[in-house]
C-alpha cells in the first residue's frame, strides 16, 4: 500500500472534491493526483510559452533557433531508408 499523508482544507473544498471524485468514478485522493499533475503540465506550458515569447522578442536568438531547427531537419532520418 502506498504511503498517505493528510492534508487539511476547508470542510467545502473537501466537499467539492468528494463531489468532483464521485463524478469522475475516481477516489478522493486519485482526484488530487490527478489536479496536481494537471497544474504542473498547465505551469510547465505557461512557461514554456513566456520562454517562446521571450526568444520571438529576441531577433538574434530566434535566428539562431531557427537554424538549429533546420539543422535537425535536414538530419530527420538521414540514411534512413523507405520503410512503406
Amino acid at each position: 500500500m502506498a504511503a498517505s499523508a493528510t492534508v487539511r482544507v476547508e470542510p467545502e473544498v473537501r466537499d467539492r472534491i468528494n463531489q468532483l471524485a464521485a463524478a469522475r468514478g475516481v477516489k478522493a485522493a486519485q482526484l488530487v493526483g490527478q489536479l496536481v499533475r494537471a497544474a504542473e503540465e498547465a505551469e510547465l506550458l505557461a512557461d514554456m510559452n513566456a520562454d517562446f515569447e521571450a526568444l520571438n522578442e529576441d531577433p538574434t536568438a530566434r535566428a539562431a533557433y531557427d537554424e538549429e531547427l533546420r539543422d535537425w531537419d535536414a538530419i530527420l532520418l538521414d540514411g534512413l531508408g523507405d520503410e512503406s
